[in-house]
């Protein structure tokens, strides 16, 4: 039972590293929109 303890902890952990990635993925592109639409609006100028 130990073992079964361990792996799923790991799972978990596994888990909620995907689910950060994808929260980080996320942010990244939002900060990159905003970047490119800072830039046009500098551009229109």
């Amino acid at each position: 039972s130990h073992i079964r303890h361990l792996a799923v902890i790991e799972e978990g952990a596994l888990v909620g590293l995907i689910g950060l990635r994808d929260v980080l993925t996320v942010q990244l592109r939002s900060c990159e929109k905003e970047k490119l639409i800072l830039s046009e609006e500098v551009n229109q100028r």
